[in-house]
């Protein structure tokens, strides 16, 4: 079983080579997404026309764009996203704790660390790299070498973190797009998000809902993992928990993260719109929810006003 810093210590450079890998991928990144795309979740790669998009790291798990663009077609998460859809691997066999062979679905980043190939001894993460840093550039803009390959280190941390959390959102994403399908294809009554995430099928039922990128093997275990009993425990552990809390501080942002939301709320409002705590608000309120000035609407959650207090207090 490979470790992220093993692969570091065997001096794999995912920048060496710019070539893409993904074969499927495409050069319009202005065309709409069909229908079908749009349900089950992007698993095609559109390619930059003016070369790579310069992105700079941002605390310790996030990236930002150095020149940020409201038309951008190329945003990171769904673009890794979509990478890491088509370098999904296939049924991982491991022995449990009783030394038998077992077989089970990849669920976490490490998971992508697990099997090398045949051919050249490359790992999932390796063509997962490969393929993000074809798109995305750090440190170019930098005339000193030194501090672009220390930039590009603290980027390479980074990326772990930030690929965990995609890899993390894509599987929780995986089961609710299955409900979708089965309401929206064979029950022809289709649902959103909020309602999908609600729902539960039986075994047969999520059968025939595979995902396209996801193998027969894979999706079996998967359908499996989703009626045992310790998933069933696990998810009713969460919704209790969400039930108890009376007032929560929810992002209703949607997918952007912090730094993301402060450079939209940056260019298209203008700098002032920028700030931390305008945008946490705009983030807990929602963005469809800003009035024409930038300012956010009316934050409902009396802990995020309370954290907005405190904060103001404190540095103010």
């Amino acid at each position: 079983m490979w470790h992220p810093l093993e692969v570091m210590a065997r001096g794999f450079n995912h920048r060496v080579d710019k070539q893409s890998l993904v074969r499927s991928s495409t050069n319009d990144n202005v065309s709409d997404p069909s229908t079908e795309k749009t349900v089950r979740g992007r698993t095609k790669l559109k390619r930059p026309r003016n070369g790579q998009i310069a992105i700079l790291p941002l605390g310790d798990k996030q990236f930002v764009y150095v020149n940020y663009s409201l038309d951008d077609k190329m945003k990171k998460g769904p673009m890794l996203g979509a990478i890491l859809k088509h370098e999904y691997p296939p049924i991982i066999v491991e022995k449990n704790s009783a030394g038998v062979e077992v077989e089970r679905h990849a669920f976490y980043w490490r998971d992508y660390y697990m099997m090398e190939r045949e051919d050249d001894g490359t790992t999932d993460v390796d063509r997962v790299k490969e393929e993000f840093w074809s798109i995305y550039s750090v440190g170019e803009h930098l005339e000193d070498e030194a501090e672009r390959e220390q930039l590009e280190e603290e980027a390479d941390h980074i990326f772990e973190k930030y690929a965990a959390n995609q890899c993390r959102n894509m599987m929780y994403q995986a089961r609710v797009d299955a409900v979708k399908y089965f309401f929206r294809k064979i029950l022809s009554r289709p649902i959103k998000d909020p309602l999908a995430r609600k729902k539960e099928l039986t075994f047969e039922q999520y059968l025939k809902c595979k995902l396209d990128w996801i193998t027969d093997e894979s999706w079996g275990s998967l359908c499996q993992y989703w009626c045992s009993a310790g998933y069933r425990k696990k998810r009713k552990l969460g919704q209790d928990s969400r039930y108890k809390s009376e007032d929560v501080a929810q992002n209703r942002g949607g997918s952007r993260p912090l730094g993301e939301t402060q450079q939209y709320l940056k260019v298209k409002y203008g700098p002032e719109k920028g700030t931390i705590i305008n945008t946490y608000c705009c983030m807990k309120a929602g963005l469809k929810n800003c009035d024409s000035s930038g300012n956010s609407g009316p934050v409902t959650s009396g802990c995020a006003t309370k954290r907005v207090v405190c904060f103001s207090t404190d540095f103010f």
